[in-house]
């Protein structure tokens, strides 16, 4: 499999459960660890326990789900502050 990364890509957050098919998540952590080299903002998220933390059903109740989105959100705060960075020169 072939991964192409580049330097100017947006920021990443690869997000697979621990319980997941193992060569997911040793897909995932190579795809992270590449990003990083590339300079790309990147946080690997990967929830204990978990396959998936996507549920169509009230996922405001399932701890995964609720702790996934807490994780995005401190991620999207740290592009915008990056941006704002970049954009004072």
């Amino acid at each position: 499999m072939t991964t192409v990364v580049l330097t100017r890509g947006p920021g990443t957050l690869p997000v697979q459960g621990l319980h997941a098919v193992q060569h997911l998540v040793d897909a995932n952590r190579r795809l992270a660890d590449a990003l990083a080299r590339a300079g790309v903002v990147v946080a690997n998220v990967e929830p204990p326990r978990t396959d998936h933390a996507r549920d169509p059903v009230l996922p405001q109740l399932i701890p995964v789900v609720v702790a996934a989105l807490r994780d995005l959100e401190r991620f999207l705060a740290v592009l915008v502050a990056d941006g704002d960075r970049a954009a004072q020169g």
